[in-house]
């Protein structure tokens, strides 16, 4: 027989197993086989739980998988997770985050007398209106909160359509016991809660209702807290601010009363979840809602959340977006998406007159920053006024790999910028396509300015701690790419290291490009380092540095073995060009180019169809020019704009061999030529000059 402490035991866990949302009697007895006059907790907990679970919510396997020493007690899972487990933060599965929620019927019964005694002439001024309410509840937990809320309503005359996952019986019965003539409709889990909400609508005639009221299922996380548009909200107070502004029992009733009565009114929400978006957030919404035929006026202003009430002439409107499940993808965590710009329209497109807010929560706000401390409660990142000396920002550099024995430009590009940003105080990070693949766009909350280096970076899919980042895009070759790409139109800021390309970007995004070339690192190339006098292993007359993906014009303009110069050619795939195999001495590490150039008397630039066509102009002409070396190039366009003519062009072979012979049987000549082009690239086209002109773009951008 076991002792009292086991007795005791065994009573408080079928006390509690019988009043759990995980516990459903009729689903067991149904799985387990047993009689309905035996006692179904009592079965589950004595030894019915080796073979069946309590109910559908919960899954003992996933219970014991992620807490293995509750397999190895050989204990009944769910008396566990209520005993000890929820109070010592066991997970119900792997990467599962407990929501709380309550439904208090005896306090909310008391309130819900009070508010109707309070506001007794407003509830019989307004006891024949007509109301619609739309809930979609995706968490099984929050549905009896939830109902309690919506008994708030009891004065009036209202529906209820209420949609509920796939299978989610548990659900549909809790909602018909609390109101038999609900209807209840199973969807799928795309849409999150706006497709539900968007069908409901559509498929009713809403001139038999007065107001339509929106609610659905918010997770709510006691164990810690959410940002949210700026705002911090501790444990439960995300969930709690949604529903009090709305149907909280000393709120309702004035806000049907406004709604009904006053026309400066359409929408009624939460007063801190009443916002407005960064310009890049405005044009990530139309980009989703002009496909549809849709639209938002700039500086518009809408509810994050998604509970509110509004009059139902304008929920009206809402009858012309067609969508259906097809139409939403699977969200990434942060991403920006059909659901978020719909999301907007929802509450800032379709309004005739204002939306008011309520203040909620100040007595529960007020104790939460005693307790955690007043910072959470004000806005995460507040507007800057200015950007001063004293506030050092961070930046953040999408490429697609890091290290000095990287293979893509743009890896050393960062790099160099990065570099001179934080001499100027910046902080910086690099994100790495390569080593981070799917958290590529995770780039934390400190994060002040993104800096995209490649095109098929896609500011939609930012995962942003702050609600100020200022992303910018950097087009430096591949401009045809950039300008396809549906990402580019989303830059707070678009920089292009070529007019031409500035203006193809323009013409096709509509979004102004500014010009902002490469440039050179004038430290690490400079021209005076006693390396280029003691450093013989790199000498010679002629060199490329470069990698080969495809067939290049050099090949064709370059015959190495017809020249009496010593030639040599650095970079990978070209040991696999007939011609050049014997000159090609492999790809080097970043840190030995400059030591290229110092050895080097010429270096050759053989831009790319597009690069050419754009008149950008590549790091190497910059950092051999900075180094001492001279360049020449079959840029002509870039020639003309970056260097006003002055740097050497060649067209076809016989142009380069007379260059060639022109600068290396010359050597003064060459020396003069060389000297005029860096100085030119050092007083206009250094990272530190980019550094300070980036600087004083993003001090110019409105939002510092």
């Amino acid at each position: 027989m076991p002792g009292m402490k086991q007795r005791v035991k065994d009573g408080l866990s079928l006390f509690l197993l019988r009043r759990s949302r995980f516990f459903d009697a009729a689903w067991y007895r149904e799985k387990a086989g047993i009689s309905a006059g035996e006692d179904a907790a009592s079965h589950y907990y004595f030894g019915g739980w080796r073979k069946t679970d309590p109910s559908p919510d919960f899954s003992q396997e996933k219970y014991l998988e992620a807490n293995n020493d509750v397999r190895q007690a050989d204990i009944c899972p769910l008396a566990h997770w209520l005993l000890y487990g929820r109070r010592q933060h066991f997970p119900l599965y792997k990467g599962y985050a407990e929501n709380h929620y309550h439904a208090y019927r005896i306090p909310r019964a008391i309130l819900r007398l009070s508010g109707e005694a309070v506001y007794m002439r407003q509830r019989r001024k307004n006891r024949d209106v007509r109301l619609l309410v739309t809930a979609h509840i995706h968490y099984p937990e929050a549905t009896k909160e939830i109902l309690e809320y919506l008994k708030n309503l009891r004065s009036y005359h209202w529906d209820l359509a209420a949609t509920i996952p796939e299978g989610a019986e548990k659900i549909r019965r809790e909602i018909l016991q609390a109101k038999p003539d609900a209807t209840v409709t199973e969807v799928p889990n795309r849409g999150l809660d706006i497709l539900p909400f968007l069908k409901e609508i559509g498929k009713r005639d809403l001139l038999q209702y007065d107001l339509i009221v929106k609610v659905h299922s918010k997770r709510c996380d006691p164990a810690g807290g959410r940002l949210a548009e700026g705002m911090y909200f501790r444990k439960r107070d995300w969930f709690v601010s949604l529903f009090r502004a709305v149907l909280g029992p000393m709120h309702v009733h004035r806000n049907i009363d406004r709604l009904t009565h006053d026309g400066k009114t359409d929408l009624i929400a939460a007063k801190q979840l009443i916002r407005h978006d960064t310009p890049r957030k405005e044009r990530l919404t139309m980009r989703f809602l002009s496909p549809m035929g849709l639209e938002l006026e700039p500086g518009y202003t809408w509810v994050a959340g998604g509970v509110m009430m509004m009059r139902s002439v304008c929920a009206e409107k809402l009858k012309k977006i067609a969508v259906s499940a097809e139409s939403f993808s699977e969200p990434k965590p942060g991403a920006f998406t059909l659901e978020s710009a719909l999301e907007r329209y929802i509450t800032g497109g379709i309004l005739e007159s204002r939306i008011h807010g309520n203040d909620v929560c100040i007595i529960r706000q007020a104790m939460n920053r005693i307790r955690f401390g007043g910072e959470l409660y004000q806005e995460a990142h507040r507007d800057r006024p200015g950007l001063s000396a004293e506030q050092p920002l961070t930046a953040a550099f999408a490429v697609t790999e890091t290290g000095s024995d990287a293979v893509a430009g743009d890896a050393f590009t960062a790099m160099e910028l990065a570099a001179a940003l934080e001499r100027k105080g910046w902080k910086t990070v690099m994100l790495s396509r390569k080593e981070l693949g799917d958290r590529w766009y995770c780039i934390g909350p400190d994060v002040d300015v993104l800096i995209s280096l490649l095109e098929d970076y896609d500011p939609q899919h930012i995962d942003e701690g702050s609600p100020d980042l200022v992303t910018v895009g950097w087009a430096r070759n591949w401009f045809d790419r950039w300008a396809d790409s549906p990402g580019t139109g989303l830059y707070d800021i678009l920089l292009a290291s070529s007019k031409a390309a500035c203006k193809k970007l323009e013409e096709k995004t509509g979004r102004k490009a500014e010009l902002f070339p490469i440039a050179a690192n004038a430290e690490r190339f400079r021209a005076d380092t006693n390396e280029k006098e003691t450093d013989t292993a790199y000498r010679c007359d002629v060199c490329f540095t470069g990698n080969r993906f495809s067939p290049r014009e050099i090949e064709e303009e370059l015959v190495p073995a017809e020249l009496p110069y010593d030639v040599r050619i650095y970079g990978d795939g070209w040991d696999s060009v007939k011609s050049f195999a014997p000159y090609c001495k492999g790809h080097l590490p970043y840190d030995k180019i400059p030591k290229v150039y110092y050895g080097s008397r010429i270096a050759l630039d053989d831009a790319t169809a597009s690069t050419k066509a754009a008149g950008s102009v590549n790091s190497r002409v910059f950092d051999a020019l900075a180094a001492g070396c001279l360049v020449l190039t079959n840029n002509e366009t870039g020639s003309r704009e970056t260097f006003d003519g002055m740097l050497p062009v060649f067209r076809n072979r016989e142009e380069l061999e007379e260059l060639l012979a022109r600068y290396l049987e010359d050597e003064p000549a060459r020396r003069e030529k060389v000297e005029i082009l860096r100085q030119f690239v050092l007083d206009n086209h250094t990272y530190e000059i980019r550094a300070d002109q980036l600087t004083e773009r993003i001090r110019a951008y409105h939002r510092f």
